[in-house]
């Protein structure tokens, strides 16, 4: 039977809940009501020409330079929220050695049996570098941001690879996340 709007039929690919994801950090860091976490890593590369000779085709080289990444974490503060142990932790740059953040996602599939993929980015030598807050007059909720750096970030899949990599054909990811931080 034809679609009623003549659109291209679409197949099933399969189900996952987002309501099975947490962002649990470690380390006794519980309780600070993370919200949102945006992470951003970056690799500086230099273009260079040559002027060439007349007649020839010039070149262009590229320069790898180092990486760096910037990492945002909303939360709420509150009466019950430990932000202190989260401040303590990151904000001396001192800890950068054993501040790690780690992000898990994982494959959370409404249907039991339906495999599980996951992928994990390690956010290393984490620092905070910056604080902001805003509250708005109609809920009264203390909204606090958190910018980090970092310098490295390490990618692993579930079969055990480890190293730089994008997400592969076929990995099926979505739902649960969770964010670990340790040190």
């Amino acid at each position: 039977m034809a679609d009623i709007f003549k659109n291209t039929q679409l197949q099933y690919g399969g189900s996952f809940a987002a309501d099975r994801g947490l962002i649990t950090p470690d380390s006794g860091l519980t309780g600070i009501l993370m919200q949102n976490l945006q992470l951003t890593y970056a690799q500086n590369v230099t273009r260079i020409y040559e002027i060439g000779n007349a007649g020839e085709i010039p070149h262009v080289y590229y320069i790898g330079g180092r990486s760096q990444g910037n990492m945002s974490v909303a939360h709420i503060v509150g009466p019950a929220v430990v932000l202190s142990a989260f401040y303590n932790k990151f904000a001396n740059v001192c800890n950068a050695l054993t501040n790690d953040i780690q992000i898990q996602l994982t494959k959370a599939a409404c249907n039991p049996g339906g495999g599980s993929v996951t992928i994990t980015y390690k956010a290393k030598f984490c620092v905070l570098i910056q604080i902001g807050m805003s509250v708005g007059a109609q809920d009264l909720v203390i909204n606090e941001s958190s910018q980090l750096m970092f310098s490295n970030l390490e990618f692993s899949e579930g079969n055990g690879f480890a190293g730089v990599g994008a997400f592969g054909v076929g990995a099926n990811v979505g739902g649960a996340a969770a964010a670990t931080l340790t040190g």
